[in-house]
C-alpha cells in the first residue's frame, strides 16, 4: 500500500486528535465564558468555570488515551508502550502533587 506524499501512516489519528483538541478547547472556552457571565449576573458560576479549566487540563490526557488506543489497534506496540509510559508518568506526577499538597496544608 503506497502513501501519497502528504499522507502519513497515522493520518486518521492526526485528524481525530485535531478534532478532539479543537472541539475540546471550544467546549472549555464556552464553559468558562458561561461561568463568567453567570458570576457577572450574580449567580454562582465558579463550578462552571472550574469545569472549563478541568477540561483544559484533561485534554492532553484524553489525547494520550486516544493515541494509545489507536497504536494498540494498529499493533504499533512500540508507540503504544511509549504512550503508556507518558500516561504513567503523568499519573504518578498528579498523585504525588495531590499527596504533597495535602500534607502542605
Amino acid at each position: 500500500m503506497s502513501t501519497l506524499p502528504n499522507e502519513t501512516p497515522h493520518r486518521g489519528l492526526e485528524r481525530v486528535l485535531a478534532a478532539l483538541l479543537h472541539y475540546g478547547t471550544a467546549a472549555a472556552c464556552v464553559a468558562i465564558s458561561i461561568g463568567l457571565v453567570m458570576q457577572w449576573l450574580g449567580a454562582r458560576g465558579q463550578g462552571v468555570i472550574n469545569a472549563g479549566i478541568a477540561a483544559f487540563i484533561l485534554l492532553p490526557v484524553l489525547r494520550l488515551v486516544c493515541m494509545w488506543i489507536a497504536f494498540v489497534r494498529a499493533r504499533d506496540f512500540r508507540f503504544a508502550f511509549i504512550t503508556a509510559l507518558v500516561l504513567t508518568i503523568m499519573t504518578v506526577a498528579c498523585v504525588l502533587g495531590v499527596l504533597f499538597s495535602a500534607h502542605g496544608h
